[in-house]
C-alpha cells in the first residue's frame, strides 16, 4: 500500500534540527552562553566520544546495506541535558541511567514517551498538515516468515521479513460511531488445523505476530491510544492442536516485554527512526519494556507501553505452584496453560505524542463524516518466546531475587538479552515490517457515550444545534484530558449479552435475552446502579438463533430494549465478534470465550476511569441487597469505610420453580385450535403429573400430535412472572457453601483491579508493583503475592448481598428433567421447595417429595420473595404504563 507521507522542515539525518529549535535554527541564539557551552559539551561531544568508543560493532541495516552507529540518537540525547539542565542538579536515577540496574523515574518516562521534540522526526506543526487528506484504508501487512517464532540460535539473527509483504485491505470508511460492526475481528487469519491429526496448514496467508485485534481507543486523559487484543493461541489446545500451538507462539510472546533502543541513525525514505533490540541497561527510557512501535500518520513514532507486566505478574503468581508444575516458565511447549486466565487478553499503548493531544482531547481529528484524519500504525516487535527465563531486573525482583535466579534459576532464570539477541540486532525499517495499518484514531469515548443517543439526538437537531453540540463535546472531552478529578458514577455494571444464543457445547438455543434484559435493567437500577454499558453481541448469533416453534429467523439487536431506558442510565455497544471456541471448561480442547473476555476488558479499561465501583455479570445474575440494605450504594459505604476494594459474592445455580412453568408447546397448538379445555389420560402405574406428550429418545423435540407414547411434558417460562422469581429456588439454604466462591461475581474498583476475568480479580495494582516501588512507597513485598485480606471482602449473604444466577432452563429440557425428579432424584436440577422452608430428614422417601412423587430439591429466600419481587413487579408495571 502507498503511504502518503507529510512533508519535513528541515534536513533529514542523525542530528537534523528544526528551523527556530536550538542554535541552529532560523531565530535561534548563537552567543556563547553557560548553557550553550555545556550542550556543546554534553549534547555533541560526550555522545561523540562514546560512539568513538562503542562496544557495539556496525551493522548492515536490513534493505539499505547503511551503517548502524551504536544506540545513541543525539537529538535524544540534547533533548534530555536541556531538560536536566532547566531542572537543575541532575537526578541519581537519570544521570545513571545506562548503569547495570536502572531505576524507573516517572517524568524522565513521560517526557520521553510524550514529548514532539523526542519523537516526531521533523514533522511539521502545522495542525493542518498533522492530519491526512482523506480516508485511508484498514490493512493488515502480514509477514509470512516464521522462521523467527522459534529459533533457538543465539545470538538470534536479525529478522529478514517475507518479501513482498501481504496487504490485507478491509475498506472503508470506518466511522468512529460505528467502529465495533466494521472492525475485521472475525476475519483474522489464522493457520488451520485438523483436530483428529493435527495437521497444520495455511488457508490464507497469516501473521502470528499480529495481534488479534478486537477493540481499540483514545484513554480518558487523551496521552494515549489503547489496543485490546486477545491471544489466538488459547482458542484450539485440544489433544492434536500441537502443531497449531507451537504455530501460534508469537501470540504469547506479545505479552513478554523487549528492550530497544534507538540506533541514531533515520531512515533516509522517510525520516524515521531506526530500532535495535538491546539490554534493559541500555535500552531508551521509553524502551525498556515494550513490544509495538507505533507509528501515526503525521510521521511520528512512539513505543508501547503496557498497562501491567505481564511476565511479572505471572511470575509472582506462579510462586504459589507446587513443585510439580514448571514456575520457570510463561509458557510451556508441552502444556496448555489453559487455567492462566490472566494470559487471554492483550492490552498495550502507544502514546500520543504531545503536540496530537490537543487535537486528540477536542477530538477535531474526526470530521463531519465521523471519520478520523488520524491514523495509527501498530508494529511487532518479532522474537521468539521466552521459555523458562524473565526479562527481570533489580528494579522488579530485588539484589537477593535477582542473584538467587541467576544463580540456580529455582525461582525462574534471568533472561541475558546480550547472549540471546546480540549487541547489534537491528530491526527491520517499519515500511518493511508485518503491522496492522491505518487505525483510526478516534474521540474520546465519555461515561455516556453512546450510538443510540447520538443517533436520537442527530435525528431531533438542526446542522446548527449538532454543531453546538460537537463544540460541548469538544469542551468535555479537553477536561477530560486534563484528569478525572470527581468520578462521574458509583457503581456501574458492564454486560456481554445478545437476543438469543446457543449455551456452551452449542447444544441449546435461547432466544430470551431481550425480555431478562429489560427485566434485569430495571432490577438492578432499583436497587443503586448507576449505568449500565450494554455489549449486544446478538450480530455473532445469526447463524445459530432459532426463533420460538423450532423456527429459523433473524436475529434482533437488543438496541430497542436499551432505548426504553435514558441515556444517561445506558450506553449501548454493538459488538459483534465471535466466540473463537463456546466448548466446556472441561473439554479436551478447553472453551474460550474470546468476544466476552474482550469485552470485559474494553469495559473495563474505556468507563473504569469515569466510576469508583464496577462489576460484570450477565442478565440471568441478579445482585441483590440483604439485611437492613436497600441498595448497593449503602453496603459500598459500609465496605469503603473498611478500606475494601473488591467485594465478592457466592453463585450456586437456582432451580426453576416448577409450580409457575406452562406446557408451552401444547397449549400454544390447541390455543391455536380454539380449544377451551384440554382433557389428558393419566397412568396407573406413574403420578398424574405425567402425561401423554410427543416424545423421542432421538429427539426431545415437543413439536407434533400427541401420540400414545408416555411422556413428560415440555415448559415454558409464564410471561406474567419475573425471572427474579421463577428461579428463586436454590439448592443450598444462605449462607451457601464455601466452594461456591469458585464461579464468585465481584463488584470491584477499577482503579485497583488492572485485569478482572469474569469471576476474578487476576490482576491487581499492588500485584502489579516491583520490589523497588514498593519498598519506596512502605508496601510490604514478597514473591509470593499475597491477598490482601483488607481490600478483600466476602459479602455476608444474610446482612449484605448475595447473587441468586437464574440460569435457563429451556423447554425441551423438562422432559429429561422431569424425569430425573421423579427417578433419579440426584440428578434433579428443577425446583420444588421444602415445605415451609425446612429441610427433611428422614429415611422414608414419601416424606422427601411431593404428592406427585417429585423429589424437594431447594429452598426459596423470603427476602427476595416477599420484598424485591413484588418491588419489580411494581417497577415493571409503571416502566410498561409510561412506554404505552
Amino acid at each position: 500500500m502507498m503511504i502518503k507521507l507529510p512533508q519535513r522542515n528541515g534536513t533529514v539525518g542523525a542530528c537534523s534540527r528544526r528551523p527556530g529549535r536550538g542554535s541552529g535554527g532560523a531565530g535561534g541564539s548563537t552567543h556563547l552562553s553557560l548553557k550553550n557551552i555545556l550542550l556543546w559539551i554534553f549534547g555533541v561531544l560526550y555522545p561523540f566520544a562514546w560512539y568513538a568508543g562503542t562496544k557495539y560493532s556496525r551493522q548492515s541495516t536490513h534493505g539499505t546495506g547503511g551503517v548502524i552507529p551504536g544506540s545513541i540518537h543525539l537529538e535524544d540525547e540534547r533533548h534530555m541535558v536541556e531538560s536536566w539542565i532547566r531542572a537543575g542538579p541532575v537526578p541519581a536515577e537519570v544521570a545513571d541511567a545506562r548503569a547495570p540496574e536502572y531505576t524507573v523515574n516517572e517524568a524522565e518516562l513521560t517526557a520521553a514517551v510524550a514529548s514532539g521534540d523526542n519523537n516526531d522526526n521533523g514533522a511539521r506543526e502545522n495542525l493542518n498538515d498533522l492530519l491526512t487528506d482523506g480516508p485511508r484504508t484498514l490493512t493488515m501487512h502480514l509477514d509470512t516468515s516464521i522462521r523467527t517464532q522459534s529459533s533457538s540460535v543465539q545470538p538470534l539473527s536479525p529478522h529478514v521479513p517475507s518479501d513482498p509483504l501481504v496487504a490485507l485491505e478491509f475498506p472503508g470508511p470506518h466511522m468512529c460511531s460505528n467502529l465495533h460492526p466494521t472492525f475485521p475481528v472475525d476475519q483474522f487469519p489464522l493457520p488451520k488445523y485438523n483436530n483428529r491429526d493435527g495437521k497444520v496448514w495455511d488457508a490464507k496467508p497469516n501473521d502470528a505476530f499480529l495481534p488479534w485485534i478486537h477493540d481499540l481507543y483514545v484513554t480518558h486523559d487523551a496521552k494515549y491510544v489503547q489496543v485490546v487484543a486477545q491471544n489466538a493461541r488459547r482458542c484450539n489446545t485440544g489433544p492434536n492442536a500441537d502443531g497449531l500451538m507451537e504455530r501460534l507462539e508469537p501470540q504469547t510472546a506479545l505479552l513478554q516485554p523487549v528492550s530497544v533502543a534507538r540506533t541514531g541513525e533515520l531512515d533516509p525514505d522517510t525520516g524515521e527512526p531506526r530500532f535495535r533490540l538491546s539490554s534493559m541497561k541500555d535500552a531508551d527510557p521509553d524502551g525498556r519494556e515494550t513490544r509495538f512501535i507505533c507509528r501515526f500518520s503525521d510521521g511520528s513514532t512512539t513505543l508501547s507501553m503496557y498497562p501491567f507486566n505481564y511476565e511479572y505478574t505471572h511470575w509472582r503468581k506462579m510462586q504459589h505452584s507446587s513443585p510439580l508444575i514448571d514456575k520457570n516458565s510463561m509458557l510451556k511447549k508441552s502444556g496448555r496453560e489453559h487455567e492462566n486466565f490472566w494470559l487471554s487478553t492483550l492490552v498495550f499503548n502507544c502514546p500520543i505524542p504531545k503536540r496530537l493531544q490537543g487535537i486528540v482531547a477536542e477530538g477535531s481529528m474526526v470530521g463531519d463524516d465521523d471519520v478520523s484524519r488520524l491514523y495509527l500504525d501498530v508494529v511487532p516487535i518479532r522474537t521468539p518466546v521466552r521459555f523458562g527465563s524473565y526479562h527481570f531486573n533489580q528494579t522488579h525482583v530485588g539484589k537477593v531475587m535477582y542473584n538467587r535466579m541467576k544463580d540456580d534459576g529455582n525461582s525462574g532464570k534471568i533472561f541475558n538479552a546480550d547472549d540471546e539477541w546480540g549487541t547489534g540486532h537491528v530491526l527491520p525499517k517499519i515500511g518493511d515490517s508485518g503491522r496492522w495499518s491505518n487505525l483510526p484514531v478516534c474521540r474520546i469515548t465519555g461515561p455516556h457515550d453512546d450510538v443510540v443517543a447520538r443517533e436520537k439526538a442527530a435525528a431531533a437537531a438542526s446542522a446548527v444545534q449538532l454543531k453546538k453540540k460537537k463544540l460541548r463535546d469538544a469542551a468535555a472531552s479537553a477536561s477530560a484530558s486534563a484528569g478525572i478529578k470527581k468520578k462521574t458514577h458509583r457503581l456501574v455494571g458492564c454486560v456481554w449479552t445478545s437476543a438469543g444464543h446457543r449455551t456452551r457445547g452449542s447444544g441449546r438455543s435461547l432466544t430470551d435475552g431481550a425480555r431478562r434484559l429489560r427485566e434485569w435493567l430495571t432490577f438492578h437500577y432499583m436497587v443503586g446502579f448507576d449505568h449500565f454499558y450494554i455489549y449486544d453481541n446478538s450480530a455473532a448469533n445469526k447463524r445459530d438463533y432459532v426463533a420460538e416453534g423450532g423456527r429459523k429467523g433473524d436475529i434482533p439487536s437488543l438496541r430497542s430494549v436499551v432505548e426504553e431506558f435514558p441515556a444517561e442510565n445506558v450506553t449501548y455497544i454493538e459488538w459483534p465478534s465471535k466466540i473463537c471456541n463456546n466448548d466446556f471448561p472441561g473439554n479436551p480442547n478447553p472453551g474460550e470465550r474470546s468476544s466476552q473476555y474482550a469485552a470485559e476488558t474494553s469495559c473495563r479499561n474505556r468507563y473504569g476511569p469515569y466510576t469508583e465501583w464496577m462489576s460484570f455479570f450477565d442478565p440471568d445474575e441478579y445482585f441483590i441487597p440483604m439485611g437492613k440494605f436497600n441498595n448497593w450504594g449503602e453496603i459500598l459505604d459500609k465496605y469503603e469505610g473498611k478500606g475494601a476494594k473488591v467485594l465478592s459474592m457466592k453463585s450456586a445455580q437456582e432451580f426453576p420453580r416448577v409450580e409457575f412453568f406452562l406446557w408451552g408447546e401444547i397449549l400454544d397448538k390447541y390455543e391455536g385450535k380454539g380449544a377451551k379445555v384440554l382433557s389428558m389420560k393419566s397412568a396407573k402405574e406413574y403420578p398424574r403429573m405425567e402425561f401423554f406428550l410427543p416424545y423421542s429418545e432421538k429427539n426431545y423435540g415437543c413439536n407434533g400430535d400427541l401420540s400414545i407414547r408416555f411422556s413428560y411434558p415440555c415448559m415454558t417460562e409464564p410471561k406474567d412472572k419475573t425471572m427474579l422469581q421463577l428461579y428463586n429456588c436454590n439448592k443450598y439454604p444462605i449462607p451457601k457453601p464455601d466452594w461456591s466462591y469458585r464461579a464468585r461475581k465481584q463488584i470491584y474498583k477499577p482503579s485497583y483491579v488492572l485485569s478482572h476475568f469474569v469471576h476474578y480479580s487476576t490482576i491487581t495494582s499492588d500485584m502489579a508493583t516491583y520490589k523497588k516501588e514498593a519498598e519506596s512507597t512502605g508496601m510490604k513485598w514478597s514473591a509470593k503475592f499475597m491477598e490482601n485480606k483488607k481490600y478483600n471482602k466476602n459479602l455476608d449473604e444474610q446482612l449484605d448481598g448475595i447473587l441468586l444466577h437464574a440460569k435457563a432452563v429451556i423447554p425441551r429440557e423438562f422432559p429429561e428433567q422431569l424425569h430425573f425428579c421423579h427417578n433419579k432424584w440426584n440428578d434433579c436440577r428443577l425446583g420444588y421447595p421444602w415445605p415451609d422452608n425446612k429441610a427433611i430428614v428422614s429415611k422414608d422417601k414419601s416424606k422427601l417429595c411431593n404428592k406427585d412423587g417429585f423429589v424437594y430439591t431447594c429452598f426459596i429466600n423470603d427476602t427476595v420473595e416477599k420484598l424485591w419481587v413484588p418491588r419489580l413487579e411494581e417497577a415493571l408495571k409503571k416502566k410498561a404504563a409510561t412506554m404505552n
